[in-house]
């Protein structure tokens, strides 16, 4: 079992969304509301890039997740505010 977590900016949150749905991903979490800020190394410049950001959570079958990535991987980068796409894909070894 893999875990799909999915990070965007807000101006990709609906569509993110119609591509789980039209996956028939039901079964996912959508928290709609994150703040963040880009955790510098010690010694970089001091430079704060705050971002508000969507994240999806879901446990899909294989085929499913390949074709949910294969097609968010279309907005990477497309976005006005960075980072705008974020895709993770997790083992996961317990579930309680």
């Amino acid at each position: 079992m893999k875990q799909l977590t999915i990070y965007c900016s807000d101006e990709l949150n609906e569509a993110v969304t119609q591509v789980l749905r039209h996956h028939d991903l039901d079964g996912f979490i959508h928290v709609p509301e994150l703040y963040g800020n880009r955790i510098r190394p010690k010694g970089s410049l001091e430079q704060d890039v705050t971002w508000t950001a969507s994240a999806f959570v879901s446990f899909p079958e294989k085929e499913k997740l390949d074709a949910v990535v294969k097609e968010l991987e279309a907005f990477a980068n497309r976005c006005r505010v960075k980072p705008c796409l974020r895709i993770v894909v997790s083992p996961v070894d317990y579930v309680f």
